[in-house]
């Protein structure tokens, strides 16, 4: 007879060993599964916003990847995205997804693709983690650079774009920016005339507002050459007391000078005119000028003067606001005279 207890431990070992195999059958399984897996590469879904761009009419979008694989080792790849997540396709991994250079669109736009980075990370069963969206904004067209359309045409040469319709892009990037920067100068352009139109208009008003001359303070007239047009002259007032005259023409440097009334020579030094001394016991001065021309080209004619060899008396009796030669104002003249009348019937009793 058999021993059945001999022949129970047989069968309990004929067990454990297939048990033994069938795990180092799984296992060495699973090594082989991960290993095509680590070998397999897969298309990364990363998302491209770039406003009117159409890969199909223009050109693929350059990407760069750098990174290790889940083996370590170093990756540097560029690909060209278009409309399938297979354009970019990479092993397991970490990586980092940089846009090399713009695309050009079907109208010839130029993106910036300055920070347009994302990263991704690939695990070994192929899911695909994209860290975020990336987004490229157009340049505006006059701001492009030809150094900017000749790197986004290097970076397609090699996305397999045949290279007429490559180059028919690149025109249309040229052309684009061209028609902008001439489009720009021109609203520039008109835009200046329109202001040097309202100028002109505004110192006309002015000069007519101020009886004929070109400028006019409580104290004096200034009329400049009829030569020197709206736009080449200004006056700044630096104080309640104080104007600068600039004169600066095309292609000069131009001049300046400035009037003040005062009491005292504000500037005691060599080149100080004195134009005159007005009713108020003030004087005009012109400083010494910076720059040729402007102080003898300047004409200037001082209002309510004192009669001197540089001015004459321009006292007006009939109106209100001008200057006596005594200093007062003829308002103020005449409540004087009112008071002083009415003062002597108070102390008379005549009227």
């Amino acid at each position: 007879m058999v021993d059945e207890s001999a022949k129970k431990k047989r069968t309990k070992l004929l067990v454990v060993i297939a048990v033994i195999a069938a795990i180092a059958v799984c296992c060495g399984g699973a090594y082989l599964y991960f290993s095509a897996q680590e070998a397999k590469t897969y298309g990364v879904p990363i998302v491209v916003n770039a406003k009117g761009l159409d890969t199909e009419k223009g050109t693929k979008i350059p990407v760069h990847a750098t990174g290790k694989d889940s083996k370590g080792n170093d990756v540097d790849s560029m690909f060209y995205g278009g409309s399938s997540s297979s354009d970019i396709a990479l092993k397991p991994g970490d990586y980092r997804l940089a846009i090399a250079a713009s695309p050009i669109a079907e109208d010839g736009t130029i993106y910036d693709t300055k920070d347009a980075v994302t990263k991704v990370s690939i695990a070994k069963d192929g899911k695909t983690d994209v860290e975020k969206e990336i987004t490229i904004e157009p340049i505006p067209a006059e701001e492009v650079t030809d150094e900017q359309i000749e790197a986004a045409y290097n970076a397609a040469k090699d996305s397999g774009i045949d290279i007429s319709k490559l180059d028919e892009l690149k025109e249309r990037a040229q052309k684009r920016r061209d028609d902008a920067v001439a489009a720009k100068k021109a609203e520039e352009e008109k835009k200046a005339a329109e202001e040097k139109a309202a100028k002109e208009k505004k110192d006309a008003k002015t000069k007519a507002a101020n009886g004929g001359h070109s400028f006019m303070t409580d104290y004096f007239y200034v009329d400049v050459p009829s030569s020197w047009k709206s736009s080449e002259w200004s006056v700044k007032k630096v104080n309640d007391h104080t104007w600068m005259f600039s004169h600066m023409p095309p292609n000069d440097y131009g001049g300046g000078v400035c009037i003040a009334v005062a009491k005292d020579n504000p500037w005691p030094q060599q080149g100080t005119k004195i134009l005159g001394e007005t009713g108020t016991g003030l004087y005009v001065y012109m400083g010494a000028e910076a720059g040729k021309g402007i102080a003898k080209d300047l004409k200037v004619t001082l209002k309510n003067t004192k009669n001197t060899k540089n001015t004459k008396n321009t006292w007006n009796p009939n109106d209100p606001n001008s200057v006596r030669p005594d200093g007062f104002k003829n308002s103020d003249w005449w409540e004087i005279q009112e008071a002083r009348q009415k003062l002597r019937e108070q102390q008379t009793g005549k009227k």
